[in-house]
């Protein structure tokens, strides 16, 4: 499952946003201030710039200047239904189906929804699965 950090400098309105692939490596990042400046605030990361999620170990140990959020995905049935954005069949058995899945699998499945858009809209002609038959068949298991 991806991991994701919030890293907040303790002194200043500074934030950075960290997402990690699932192999441990830098997936994406963002940085948010009210006041400093961009460069002036990645000089904050200096050497330290966590390429690889082992690195927020640096900002954790420095907890007077640091503190590191872990951020915790939304795995909840409303965010699944509202992502999946085909509301079609029986949502009440969809939401039954969910609560059964493991967080794995509901992760999996959360993170699954893009690519699988991305191929119906590469493969056009082929309908979208009802959310009870995406769950039921465990689809982001597919290839």
């Amino acid at each position: 499952m991806k991991k994701a950090y919030i890293i907040q400098v303790k002194d200043k309105p500074v934030a950075f946003f960290f997402r990690y692939f699932n192999n441990g490596f830098i997936e994406s990042y963002h940085y948010q201030s009210e006041a400093e400046p961009r460069k002036q605030a990645q000089s904050i990361l200096k050497d330290n710039f966590p390429f690889h999620i082992s690195g927020i170990d640096f900002f954790k140990q420095n907890k007077k200047v640091f503190e590191v959020k872990p951020v915790t995905p939304d795995l909840s049935f409303p965010k699944f239904w509202d992502t999946y954005a085909n509301k079609m069949g029986k949502k009440a058995r969809a939401e039954r189906l969910w609560k059964q899945l493991s967080l794995a699998d509901k992760a999996k499945a959360m993170a699954y929804i893009k690519v699988y858009d991305n191929y119906l809209w590469q493969n056009k002609g082929i309908a979208k699965a009802y959310p009870e038959t995406y769950l039921n068949q465990k689809r982001w298991e597919n290839e």
